[in-house]
């Protein structure tokens, strides 16, 4: 398109100018043939009209001479006339027609192009207010796309958060459980410690008294047997 016209009418329409210029050329060429031939046919007519006004007046007796000859003159003059002036007719007809033919074609031309260029412009018209109205429900569709995508980010983040702190309050719950279950196996542990000590102590102590038991019936066993052996002695 150049300045709301369609190139391709442009060209065509140029091309229709040219042929026209041709056709004005070639009837003008036409014309002036049919001038050329008309003055030839006159002056032949005239050559005629001499030659016979000629013949005449060698034939004709002394006195008709002038009379006879001016005559034959003039009725040459007016054939001439005549046919250079209908030649003349027919070469303006040609070229009026042919201007006419011109002027009415380069009308139609004109109201064809005018035609093509306000219909074009009307479908320019048409597309560009479906463009518009493509372009504005891509941007209805852009911007509730937009919000959507800002709800369901806002949705997440909000789950997100939700999670994080759930998490957070899960692991301090767990943290808090093994701590209390570490204290408790703590105390549990040491609770058997001591009384592991209380049962060693028990134990030391219920030794060292089976060790005195025992160390006290010795020392009875060895009194006694030491005694008799002293009597024997003395009844010897």
């Amino acid at each position: 398109m150049i300045r709301g016209y369609d190139r391709i009418e442009v060209d065509e329409y140029v091309d229709d100018l040219l042929s026209v210029v041709t056709t004005l050329r070639t009837t003008a060429t036409e014309a002036e043939r049919a001038r050329r031939a008309a003055e030839e046919r006159a002056a032949a007519a005239e050559r005629k009209a001499e030659s016979a006004g000629a013949q005449q007046v060698v034939a004709a007796p002394a006195e008709g001479f002038g009379m006879r000859a001016e005559r034959l003159l003039r009725l040459a003059e007016n054939e001439a006339a005549e046919i250079r002036s209908a030649a003349a007719a027919e070469s303006s007809s040609i070229v009026e027609r042919a201007r006419a033919d011109a002027e009415q074609f380069r009308h139609e031309s004109e109201q064809a192009l005018i035609t093509r260029s306000a219909q074009a412009d009307q479908e320019a018209g048409r597309r560009t207010s479906a463009l518009d109205e493509r372009e504005s429900s891509l941007k209805a569709q852009l911007e509730s796309a937009r919000g959507e995508i800002e709800m369901l980010t806002r949705a997440a983040q909000r789950e997100a958060d939700r999670l994080r702190d759930q998490a957070r309050h899960e692991v301090e719950e767990q943290r808090a459980a093994a701590e209390m279950a570490a204290m408790r196996a703590v105390e549990s542990v040491e609770k058997d410690v001591a009384r592991l000590n209380a049962l060693r102590e028990s134990t030391r102590q219920e030794l060292a008294r089976i060790v005195e038991i025992v160390r006290t019936a010795s020392s009875e066993a060895m009194g006694q047997g030491t005694a008799p052996d002293n009597s024997e002695q003395r009844s010897r």
